[in-house]
């Protein structure tokens, strides 16, 4: 054989390893594009994840259901460790770029306290808030899409996470919390006392080293006295019972879980024992915003929120009334 044909069929058989080493490559890259890792048969989706496992969960992630006596309807979201949302602003930006529909979404999940996600607006009241945070507090985090401004991808991380470009009111949210342990607690009872107008208020714990106030924004008109009340007392939800927390904890493996809850005193309470003898963990109940901010709207039938009901219902101080919904699509 000739030498040229030696270096032709040489030449050829390196052609031929590059091309398998390409097609092979391929197979494993990832798409910067769409987000997605192909590896053999398994597709990763940037996505909404459950229970630590991505998958495409074809079923709503928010259970709603119906409270006896209740003016609102409470609901429970799964096991969660990111979600897709769409924020919305503020009272009065709403009103200034006449926006009076969300689309799109379950409904209005969470108000924020004085600040907004759409327009990195904060009040110096959540800003002196934000400050009393330790580092092994939570805060929200917010992804935001590429495309579209007002739909973002929230998780939560702890404050020692943050990282130096991370900022409230751009990418990173306040809200209160307290550890399952700083609730004054006996057995089924919950310590409450009068906030003087009627309503009665969860109580922390005198020991507790927590940064909020003693008492907790959950709040209820059914007790007729001061002291500890046992929880099948507390099931009601309604402009002056119950209200709206997310409930967080973290494993081993330091991965954030949380839970958004909307319902009675006696049903958060319960939702973070659960957490806590489910996981052994000290789970931490986080408050976004309380008083007529804490109601929460669920969108029609054709997953739509009327912010003129919502206007009815809420504050008309123009820096408050700033959230999010969750998207029903979430993949």
């Amino acid at each position: 054989m000739s030498s040229r044909k030696k270096i032709l069929i040489s030449v050829l058989v390196l052609l031929l390893l590059l091309a398998i080493f390409w097609l092979t490559a391929i197979k494993f890259c990832c798409c910067e594009d769409d987000h997605k890792a192909t590896y053999g048969h398994e597709i990763i989706n940037d996505s909404l994840i459950i229970n630590s496992v991505p998958f495409k969960d074809t079923t709503p992630f928010i259970r709603y259901w119906d409270l006896s006596n209740s003016q609102q309807t409470p609901y429970k979201t799964k096991k969660l460790t990111s979600a897709k949302i769409k924020l919305f602003p503020n009272y009065g930006n709403r009103q200034k770029q006449d926006i009076i529909k969300l689309i799109d979404v379950y409904g209005i999940n969470q108000f924020f306290m004085d600040y907004d996600l759409t327009t990195g607006y904060v009040h110096h009241y959540t800003q002196n808030f934000f400050k009393k945070l330790t580092p092994e507090d939570f805060i929200l985090v917010i992804k935001r899409d590429e495309s579209i401004i007002n739909e973002c991808q929230i998780s939560y991380k702890k404050v020692k996470n943050l990282g130096s470009r991370d900022s409230l009111g751009q990418n990173i949210g306040f809200f209160r919390q307290w550890k399952l342990s700083d609730i004054d607690m006996n057995n089924n009872k919950v310590n409450v006392k009068t906030n003087g107008i009627g309503s009665y208020y969860l109580q922390v714990k005198k020991n507790s080293s927590n940064q909020f106030k003693p008492f907790i924004p959950l709040w209820s008109k059914q007790p007729t006295q001061e002291g500890y009340i046992d929880l099948s007392k507390l099931n009601k939800l309604s402009d002056n019972n119950g209200g709206t927390a997310v409930i967080l904890w973290e494993n081993k493996a330091n991965e954030v879980f949380f839970i958004d809850i909307h319902s009675s005193i006696k049903d958060i309470i319960e939702c973070l024992v659960h957490v806590k003898n489910t996981y052994d963990v000290d789970p931490t109940l986080g408050i976004f915003d309380a008083a007529p901010m804490a109601r929460k709207f669920k969108a029609d039938s054709n997953n739509c929120i009327d912010f003129k009901t919502v206007n009815i219902k809420t504050s008309k101080i123009w820096y408050v009334g700033a959230g999010f919904g969750y998207k029903i699509n979430q993949h």
